[in-house]
């Protein structure tokens, strides 16, 4: 009798045994295999994104430019699906890279606006607020403020903020006073709709004070001898690394 009783009760610890190892198996097995999923799927992510290289050829604007309005590129004609990307001078051609999160059989772009840099007969006025400059017989942009500086090591900084009154750019101002001339930078800013509304020139200027650098100033000179043309790069070819990715350049 007892040897029955024992012998029920190891054949219920087998089973038991047995079931603990089935269920500690199949837990395992699951978490394994969720791991891998896991991987798969970002695997897969990371293979269905595509760098899509466009080369831009702006050779016909000559081999100097500054670019005002870059490219627009987006996914949609309408351009509401616009792509981020880098962009740079590359082996002789303009080159862009963009993103793509998911594959597109045409991309669309805006063309850029660029400026191209033209030496002019330089022209000048008198270096005061209210003065206008005047380009071929025309208003070409007036000073609003000039301001000076606290001097800094026997230099002053001096900011000559001026309004435009076309769309041509500015470019390598300087002050004339007397027999000196003083180079500085300049600084364009556009609005929204990248049309050019405001500027500043920013000299380094000797001086000892600004008292005596704003007595200078009353006789000197703004000249400006270079300019930089907008132009609208409609005609640029534009192709890409993937010939089944269709190039269309929107208007």
């Amino acid at each position: 009798m007892k040897s029955k009783f024992f012998l029920g009760i190891a054949v219920g610890l087998l089973l038991v045994a047995l079931l603990l190892y089935t269920l500690g198996r199949n837990l395992h097995n699951g978490t394994f295999d969720k791991t891998f999923d896991a991987r798969h799927t970002g695997a897969d992510a990371a293979e269905s994104e595509q760098t899509l290289t466009v080369y831009a050829d702006y050779s016909s604007w000559g081999e100097f430019f500054e670019i005002a309005k870059d490219v627009i590129a987006a996914t949609d004609p309408y351009f509401i699906n616009v792509l981020q990307g880098s962009s740079g001078p590359e082996d002789g051609s303009y080159v862009y890279r963009y993103a793509l999160a998911a594959p597109v059989k045409k991309i669309y772009l805006s063309p850029p606006t660029l400026c191209i840099p033209e030496t002019i007969e330089p022209v000048s006025a008198f270096l005061k607020a209210g003065e206008t400059v005047m380009l071929n017989g025309e208003d070409w942009f007036s000073i609003s403020a000039v301001d000076i500086g606290k001097p800094q090591g026997g230099v002053c900084e001096v900011t000559v903020t001026i309004l435009p009154k076309n769309d041509i750019l500015p470019r390598s101002p300087e002050v004339v006073m007397g027999s000196e001339r003083h180079g500085g930078f300049s600084s364009l800013n556009f609005n929204k709709e990248y049309v050019f509304d405001s500027g500043e020139f920013v000299f380094q200027l000797p001086a000892a004070s600004a008292e005596e650098l704003s007595k200078r100033i009353e006789k000197a000179e703004l000249s400006v001898g270079e300019i930089l043309r907008q132009v609208y790069a409609g005609d640029a070819v534009f192709s890409s690394n993937d010939a089944e990715i269709e190039v269309i350049v929107k208007d």
